[in-house]
């Protein structure tokens, strides 16, 4: 009987270390991802993208998880330099004062392909509730998540505009991000 017990705690032992190994979490590749941006105006819209980020978290093999996505603000990039030093400056990013804006995600809830973030936005020193609502497409151990969400500059104090060129509040966020298992 004692060795029959035993055998039991060595199996189930086995069972549980092979499980943790078998779970592994997704990791991020910023190389292959993007957080990009539609501006709109009444006589052009600006595309940019931010080339500096890092998500700072995990996400579980059952797409649970927490953390961060940190954005470098001074990395702003609509391939006009003269705009962005405009975007980076007081009437925008502030990038001096705000080098980063940062979504913290408080829930991951998976509902079919689509991964739900739920969670914070600051930006310019100031915060706002954020839902990501984001497709998810899974193959073997890479995955990508993408989608849009429109959020009103105003919200975070940008109001600037121009007279002869009004910009709408209304942004539009773009999300592609790659992940590989591992």
């Amino acid at each position: 009987m004692k060795l029959r017990t035993q055998h039991l705690m060595i199996i189930a032992a086995a069972f549980l270390l092979t499980a943790g190994a078998l779970s592994a979490e997704w990791k991020v590749q910023p190389e292959t991802s993007k957080i990009a941006f539609t501006a709109y105006s009444r006589m052009h819209d600006a595309d940019g993208l931010f080339k500096q980020w890092a998500f700072d978290g995990k996400i579980s093999d059952n797409w649970t998880g927490t953390g961060k996505i940190v954005i470098k603000t001074a990395s702003i990039d609509t391939a006009n330099a003269k705009r962005d030093a405009h975007l980076k400056n007081e009437d925008f990013f502030n990038v001096e004062k705000h080098p980063e804006a940062v979504f913290t995600i408080e829930k991951a809830e998976l509902k079919g392909d689509r991964l739900v973030l739920t969670g914070k936005l600051t930006m310019v020193g100031v915060t706002k509730p954020l839902t990501l609502d984001l497709k998810r497409t899974v193959s073997g151990n890479s995955a990508e998540l993408s989608g849009e969400t429109m959020i009103k500059r105003s919200d975070f104090g940008i109001t600037y505009s121009s007279m002869i060129n009004p910009i709408k509040d209304e942004v539009k966020l773009v999300f592609k991000v790659a992940l590989k298992k591992g």
